[in-house]
């Protein structure tokens, strides 16, 4: 692309000058949120920045965040479209990666412009930090499935979960759904016990995986449901003893709260950076808004219903 598109690193010398002014004023850190005018310049520029683009178009979105963090020392991704946890965890891979030699020292974006081959290694190390959490969620669901009902069940929901196309195209790419999907199969494994036991114990480190799916990528929130599910049967059989409401109840809030507490934690940009959090989060809500009610509706049932519900329930879905 470099040679057939742009000419050649001669053509990107030619350009230095613009591409090095339009860094320059950050408006190329927060692309995705700037204004039509100021867009107007990223838009004649796009064939330089969009030839390190990779099939899946927010491997760039989420490099350019992390090249931000390690350049200028700070922990605030300043984008926040996924949530910070997520940024962490590709960083500290790409940090082993750095640390065993596989990336090469600092380079401008514009000597990775020249010679797209310099940037190889920082996708690399960043896919393979994801496919490393994609095989660990196979393996918590197989933990998860030999708990609820043996080796067989054990085999099968985890064979169906390393061939399902969803999941292995996530750890592919660096994308948040293998860490959300990670995060989800554990808090299913740490759930498990609140079923016939319902211990303050269980209910509170059930709490933490949630936070941190939900941390790693909003709608992993729904991991919750686990430990609602799994109270909810424990408390079925007493309800009439008990009544529909009781002191144990409490556990299942203070899971709850866990949760919430422990994606403050990971995340802590959502106070620190309140402002900028969630306007992005705003944001983000605002994009499932823009056209009518009904196509909302549609689209967030086929598509982000879709997304949401099978990247976090995947392995229960296996399991049963």
């Amino acid at each position: 692309r470099l040679e057939v598109s742009l000419g050649g690193p001669a053509a990107i010398d030619a350009a230095r000058e613009r591409i090095e002014r339009v860094l320059g004023t950050g408006i190329a850190e927060r692309s995705e949120f700037v204004n039509r005018r100021d867009k107007e310049e990223l838009c004649r520029l796009s064939p330089y920045f969009d030839q390190l683009r990779s099939w899946q178009s927010d491997e760039q979105l989420i490099l350019k965040v992390l090249a931000r963090i390690a350049r200028e020392r700070d922990l605030h991704p300043r984008s926040y479209i996924y949530g910070p946890f997520f940024f962490y965890q590709v960083g500290a891979g790409m940090a082993v990666a750095r640390l065993l030699g596989r990336i090469p020292g600092s380079a401008s974006a514009i000597d990775c412009m020249r010679d797209p081959e310099m940037l190889a290694p920082v996708y690399l190390s960043g896919r393979a930090t994801m496919a490393l959490f994609g095989v660990a969620a196979v393996a918590v669901t197989f933990w998860a499935g030999l708990r609820l009902g043996g080796t067989g069940v054990a085999a099968v929901a985890a064979f169906l979960l390393a061939c399902l196309p969803l999941e292995c195209l996530a750890a592919h790419f660096i994308r948040p759904d293998a860490p959300s999907v990670f995060w989800s199969a554990v808090a299913l494994l740490a759930a498990l016990p609140i079923a016939h036991r319902g211990e303050w114990r269980d209910y509170l480190l059930a709490g933490i995986p949630v936070g941190l799916a939900a941390g790693s990528k909003y709608p992993g929130a729904l991991a919750g449901a686990y430990v609602a599910a799994f109270h909810f049967l424990r408390r079925w059989d007493g309800r009439r003893e008990q009544g529909w409401l009781c002191r144990g109840d409490l556990r299942a809030v203070a899971s709850g709260a866990i949760a919430v507490a422990t994606f403050v934690v990971v995340d802590p940009a959502c106070v620190l950076d309140a402002p900028t959090f969630w306007s992005d989060f705003g944001w983000i809500a605002g994009e499932l808004r823009k056209t009518s009610l009904l196509d909302g509706l549609w689209d967030g049932i086929v598509c982000y219903g879709h997304d949401a519900f099978l990247y976090t329930m995947g392995p229960a879905a296996t399991l049963a």
